[in-house]
C-alpha cells in the first residue's frame, strides 16, 4: 500500500491590524500537492479540502498567532499544516503644515495638499495621493484662528489626525468710484476713494487709522478729462499682511463760469461802486455747478477801478479761479455819466416892507437825474430884512445824491421907491 505524498504549506504573513484589516488563508499558501506528490495549481485552491481547525488570527491584537489547519487528499487523507501570522500596529502618520493666514476668497481654494506636510502609510511608507485624507471645514466668515482637523485612513481602517490652525483675515479696503474737477490745483487723498476699513476681525478701522499707501494715483489735468483712470491702493492690515485694491478716479470739466453785469453810474464825490456790482450772482457758477454767492467776490479780481469822479467808460476784464485752480473770466462795463444836477437862481429888487421868499430868487434846480426838485432840498444862507433898504446877497446850495455841490448867489436889493433892477442872474453846472 502507497501511503500519501500531499503536503500543504505556508508562507510567514504580516497584517497590519485595524478595523478593516483581512487575512486570507489563500493567499499565504506556499504550495500544496495532491496524493501523488503532484503541485496543485493555484486557481485550484480553493476547491481543495482546507479547514482552520483553530481560530482565525485576531487583527485587533498585535502579535504572532499560529493558525492550524487540516487538508485532506483527494484519496481522503488528512494532513495538517499550521499558518504563522504575525500581526503589527499600523505605522500611518500625518503631520500638517504651519499655521497659515489666507483672504475669505482663498478659501474656497485651500485643498488638503495645502495643508498636509507629510502622509505615511501603514506600513511607513509616504504616501503622495492624499485622496484619502479629509479636513474639517473652514468657514470664511469667522475671524480669528480657526482649528483645521486633518484625518488620515490607512488601508486597514486605521485613522490618524494632525490640526492646522488656519485664520481668516477679515481685513478689507473697499473703494467707491470718485469724480473730481479737473485743473491745475485739484487735489485727490486717497481718502476720497475708499468706501470703507475693516481690521482683521471685521471691525471698522477710521481712514486716517488705517495703513494705506498709494501705489499710483490719478493724473488730474485737463488733458484726461472723461477718461476713467484705475488707482492702486495698498492697505496693510494689523495683521501685517497687505492687499491692492484698485479704485476709478474720473475728471471732469470745471462748470465754473464768470458772467458780468454792465452797471450805469453818476459821476460824483459820494458815487458808490463794488467789484460786486459788476458779477452777475445768479448766472455765475463755482467748478461743481453750484452758484457763487456773493460772499465770495474776494475770490474776483478786476484788472482796474473805474473812476467815479471822471465820466467814461471803463471796461473791466474779471477774473476767478475755482476750487481746481481753473482761470475763469467774464468781462463788465462800468458806465460813468456826469451829474445832470443844475442851479439856477436870479437877481431882483424889491421895496421897502415887501414880503420876501427863497423861492423868489430860484429859477431851477435839477437833481443829478435831470429831475426837478424842491427847494426844500437846498441850504439856503443869510436872509433879507425887507425894513432895511440895501443888497442882500444870499447863497444857494445843492448837493445831489452823488456829493457834487452846485452853489449860487442871488443878489436882492432893498429900494426905498420901485426902480427897474434889471434882470441879473446866473446857471451854475456841477463841479
Amino acid at each position: 500500500m502507497t501511503s500519501s505524498k500531499a503536503q500543504l504549506t505556508f508562507n510567514p504573513s504580516e497584517v497590519v491590524m485595524g478595523p478593516d484589516a483581512s487575512w486570507n488563508y489563500l493567499a499565504h499558501i506556499a504550495s500544496v500537492t495532491d496524493y501523488d506528490g503532484n503541485a496543485i495549481e493555484s486557481n485550484a485552491w480553493g476547491d481543495l479540502s482546507i479547514k482552520n481547525v483553530t481560530p482565525l488570527p485576531d487583527l485587533t491584537t498585535a502579535g504572532v498567532q499560529n493558525v492550524t489547519f487540516t487538508y485532506t487528499d483527494n484519496q481522503g487523507n488528512e494532513l495538517t499544516a499550521t499558518a504563522l501570522v504575525k500581526v503589527v500596529a499600523s505605522q500611518a502618520n500625518i503631520t500638517a503644515k504651519a499655521p497659515q493666514t489666507v483672504w475669505p476668497q482663498e478659501v474656497a481654494k485651500l485643498s488638503v495638499a495645502d495643508l498636509v506636510q507629510q502622509v505615511t502609510d501603514a506600513t511607513g511608507q509616504v504616501v503622495n495621493d492624499v485622496t484619502n485624507v479629509a479636513m474639517t471645514p473652514i468657514d470664511k466668515t469667522q475671524a480669528g484662528p480657526q482649528a483645521i482637523t486633518l484625518t488620515y485612513t490607512d488601508a486597514a481602517g486605521n485613522q490618524v489626525t494632525a490640526i492646522t490652525t488656519i485664520t481668516v483675515d477679515l481685513a478689507e479696503l473697499k473703494t467707491a468710484p470718485v469724480q473730481l474737477v479737473a485743473g491745475p490745483n485739484a487735489q485727490w487723498h486717497y481718502g476720497m476713494s475708499v468706501a470703507g476699513v475693516t481690521d482683521s476681525l471685521g471691525h471698522p478701522v477710521e481712514v486716517d487709522q488705517a495703513t494705506i499707501n498709494v501705489i499710483s494715483a490719478p493724473n488730474l489735468s485737463p488733458e484726461l478729462i472723461g477718461q476713467p483712470q484705475t488707482v492702486i491702493l495698498a492697505y496693510v492690515g494689523d495683521l501685517g499682511r497687505t492687499q491692492q485694491v484698485n479704485a476709478i478716479v474720473t475728471t471732469t470739466k470745471s462748470q465754473a463760469q464768470l458772467v458780468g453785469r454792465d452797471v450805469t453810474l453818476i459821476a460824483g464825490p459820494a458815487a458808490d461802486w463794488t467789484l460786486s456790482d459788476s458779477v452777475d450772482w445768479s448766472k455765475s457758477l463755482m467748478s461743481d455747478g453750484q452758484p457763487l454767492s456773493e460772499s465770495d467776490v474776494s475770490e474776483v479780481t478786476a484788472d482796474l477801478k473805474p473812476n467815479l469822479q471822471v465820466p467814461g467808460q471803463y471796461a473791466l476784464q474779471l477774473s476767478y479761479v475755482d476750487a481746481a485752480g481753473n482761470l475763469i473770466t467774464g468781462t463788465a462795463t462800468v458806465n460813468v455819466m456826469a451829474s445832470q444836477a443844475a442851479l439856477q437862481v436870479k437877481n431882483s429888487q424889491i421895496k421897502v416892507g415887501s414880503v420876501w421868499q427863497a423861492g423868489d430868487n430860484l429859477v431851477q434846480v435839477t437833481d443829478q437825474n435831470g429831475e426837478a426838485v424842491g427847494i426844500d432840498q437846498l441850504t439856503v444862507t443869510k436872509s433879507v430884512d425887507t425894513s432895511v433898504a440895501g443888497v442882500y446877497p444870499v447863497t444857494y446850495t445843492y448837493t445831489d445824491a452823488v456829493g457834487n455841490v452846485l452853489t449860487e448867489t442871488a443878489f436882492i436889493t432893498v429900494v426905498e421907491d420901485p426902480t427897474d433892477p434889471g434882470d441879473g442872474g446866473g446857471t451854475t453846472d456841477p463841479r
